[in-house]
């Protein structure tokens, strides 16, 4: 974890009430740790640096997730767990519920375009990335329009339209391919290694003919 306060050196063994009240979806058991322990919202509460943000998320908790972001500031809910690597919004990537990922974004809009500070190139660890690799098409199409993918490298988007197209969801593939031959036209590689990974797929996946297929599409971007 990169930020915190002075319960984040604690031993997690001090929140194992806060993580139990959380695993049993027990709100006022876990209000009364809160409240007799100020700092523990930015603490990490598990061996690998969870917050109690990362650890409602995890498990899916909506109502304790809801509850906890009133209760916390942006500074923490940016906060990241697994060596600064995730932060709660990742797990709300994986986890398919929608709900969950638009109430942290609504407290903190810059949330879907964090990644690791001290490593480059981990487009593997932005909410979108594990959106995307999960195949839940809302949880993709919520943060594709979260994310400000213009702002990513163009080596990063190369890895998202990848994903997508592993994924099958062209549609977003489209999109991400629309984006790069914007910024980058001359940028043709990236446009035929797309068609090559869609000559692999079955035909039945990717168009039909009353629907302009992504081959057609993609096609047209040249």
């Amino acid at each position: 974890m990169e930020e915190g306060d002075s319960s984040s050196s604690q031993s997690p063994a001090i929140y194992a009430p806060l993580r139990r009240a959380i695993l049993e979806d027990d709100w006022n058991a876990a209000k009364h740790f809160i409240e007799t322990h100020s700092n523990c919202l930015g603490a990490a509460i598990t061996k690998d640096q969870d917050t109690a943000l990362h650890f409602s998320v995890a498990a899916k908790r909506t109502r304790f997730v809801k509850n906890l972001v009133g209760l916390m500031t942006s500074e923490q809910l940016a906060l990241k767990s697994n060596d600064g690597r995730t932060t709660a919004l990742y797990f709300a990537a994986q986890s398919r519920i929608v709900t969950i990922a638009k109430v942290m974004v609504k407290h903190n809009k810059n949330l879907p375009s964090i990644l690791p500070s001290h490593l480059k190139g981990y487009i593997q660890d932005l909410p979108l990335y594990a959106a995307i690799v999960t195949g839940n098409r809302d949880m993709v199409s919520y943060l594709y329009s979260k994310t400000p993918i213009q702002d990513l490298t163009s080596a990063d988007r190369t890895e998202l339209l990848k994903a997508t197209i592993s994924s099958n969801l062209y549609d977003t593939a489209h999109k991400i391919l629309a984006t790069e031959l914007k910024l980058a036209p001359g940028n043709k590689d990236l446009l035929w290694e797309a068609l090559e990974m869609l000559a692999r797929k079955p035909s039945e996946k990717i168009g039909s003919k009353s629907q302009p297929s992504v081959w057609e599409r993609c096609l047209n971007s040249c």
